[in-house]
């Protein structure tokens, strides 16, 4: 649980990190903070740099340093904040430390493989690419289940950090490594990864293929074999193409024919594909949660140093999920009545029916202040104006209501701001005379939330059904949270705004 507290303290959603930021003071926080800080230095320079990994530490200073300093004070104390652990901040630096110097006593290690495309990496979120060295953990009280009494940050390349014991630590930094390893040496990838880089293809496939085909998904996988993107990186003994469709164990024990062509994939693949021709991708509601396609069957597998064992699932965003079977269930049960919805209108599951309320409303109150030099509308009728114009009036009036008063409200023949901000039950968080800009910057995250008392059961991997409500944020986005975490955030974020407007009146 700790990577989940972490999250949550570090609000990775929605600050973007920068190196000019006050360090917390919390020695875990502390640390976690800095190989994160790290992570995304790591990424800048392959921005800059034709999208490869940087060849090691040294070669980021700049990018996890900032600017060249003008004293030799000054650049000690920011070798000291950027390179040095909470439990290093005594270690002496001497008055010539360059860069070498830097990355050679570092808290942190660097495991990235020069030349590596960022983009050929696989999944971004199990790569571990900056970690705390296994002799710096950060202390910690120790207890049964860590006796060492330490924990060891480590950040992935997708951006996020998380803080780990030693065997955990351990296993993740050598699969990283291994799988590094791989991609430089055209070797074979480890089961976990090589499912992973094969789910993006078809995923890229299914992308390509609704680009060409007015924004249409593809009536089956084998439709997509056209589209499928060629290796990022060359395999020594590189396999047909269509074996991209089945699982690795699968890719293993199976001919597969070097001219295998799309019937060939329908009849061979390891997976169930739940898309369907008329759908438009672009209406797939919450894609980075709904799925497209899963596996027939278990598998087992490593990811991230824990052995897994459950049905791989593939959401619309090209991320694997290895679900027991309550969670694929269920999970494949509401993505096929996305796909319905996408299709036909019919209904979604009330739980992404209040998502897409909170996520189309929240565009609207954006939209509403990009047209007013910033400032926040004064109430949820005046976005009536900002909705897509392509949505009926019946189709906006429901926006405004939650899942469960939609069958037991009258709709109005002509929808006007009034009769929204008589009827509609979102809890909108802002008023006139607030600018957006300094609601992100004092950050404040909700917009609007879903009523409190109306909640929906939603299952995540591996742990019970949780009661969810829907916000919308500053950022644009929409996603669903507990209302015991709602409700008190609900409370400090529209305080934080009543200041704003007073400030701004003043």
């Amino acid at each position: 649980m700790l990577h989940y507290l972490l999250s949550a303290l570090l609000a990775i959603v929605f600050l973007p990190p920068s190196p000019s930021l006050a360090q917390p003071t919390d020695p875990r926080i502390y640390d976690a903070h800095t190989v994160r800080l790290m992570s995304m230095a790591v990424m800048t320079w392959a921005q800059d740099h034709d999208g490869t990994l940087p060849p090691d530490m040294s070669s980021m200073y700049d990018y996890i340093a900032g600017k060249p300093e003008g004293t030799v004070e000054e650049r000690k104390a920011t070798i000291r904040k950027a390179f040095l652990s909470s439990g290093d901040q005594g270690v002496k630096i001497p008055d010539e430390a360059d860069p070498k110097w830097a990355a050679d006593h570092s808290s942190f290690a660097y495991i990235g493989v020069e030349g590596l495309k960022i983009e050929g990496l696989g999944s971004w979120g199990d790569l571990a690419i900056v970690h705390q060295r296994l002799d710096k953990g950060t202390v910690v009280e120790a207890s049964e289940q860590n006796p060492e009494g330490r924990v060891f940050s480590i950040a992935f390349i997708d951006g996020h950090a998380e803080m780990m014991g030693r065997a955990q630590a351990e296993s993740v930094i050598a699969d990283s490594i291994a799988v590094f390893r791989a991609l430089k040496s055209g070797g074979t990838l480890p089961d976990s990864h090589q499912l992973d880089m094969d789910i993006l293809a078809i995923r890229s496939a299914i992308v390509a293929y609704a680009k060409a085909h007015n924004d249409d998904l593809p009536p089956d996988l084998g439709a997509t074999l056209p589209f499928l993107p060629a290796p990022k990186v060359q395999a020594k003994k590189p396999l047909p193409k269509a074996a991209a469709y089945l699982l690795p164990e699968a890719q293993r024990n199976t001919h597969i024919p070097e001219d295998a062509d799309s019937d060939w994939v329908n009849a061979h693949t390891s997976y169930i594909y739940l898309g369907t021709a008329g759908a438009p991708l672009a209406k797939i509601e919450d894609p980075q949660d709904t799925i497209l396609f899963h596996g027939r069957r278990p598998v087992e597998l490593r990811k991230r140093g824990v052995p897994f064992k459950g049905i791989p699932l593939a959401t619309v965003w090209g991320q694997t999920v290895i679900a027991d079977d309550d969670y694929a269930k269920w999970m494949i049960d509401v993505s096929k009545r996305v796909v319905a919805f996408a299709k036909t209108g019919s209904p979604l599951p009330e739980h992404l029916n209040a998502y897409r309320d909170c996520r189309l409303i929240t565009k609207a109150i954006l939209d509403y202040a990009k047209a007013h030099k910033g400032q926040m509308p004064p109430d949820l009728g005046t976005t009536l104006a900002y909705l897509d114009p392509s949505l009926s009036t019946a189709e906006k009036a429901l926006l405004y209501l939650s899942p469960r008063t939609e069958s037991s409200t009258t709709l109005p023949d002509e929808l006007t701001p009034d009769w929204i901000n008589r009827r509609s039950n979102y809890v909108y968080l802002g008023a006139a005379g607030i600018d957006v800009k300094f609601a992100r910057e004092a950050g404040v995250q909700y917009v609007l939330h879903g009523p409190l008392t109306e909640t929906y059961e939603v299952l995540r991997p591996g742990v019970p059904a949780m009661p969810m409500v829907a916000v919308g944020s500053f950022w644009g986005t929409a996603w669903l949270e507990p209302p015991d975490s709602v409700g008190p955030h609900a409370v400090e974020f529209r305080q934080s705004l009543d200041a704003i407007k007073v400030g701004a009146g003043k």
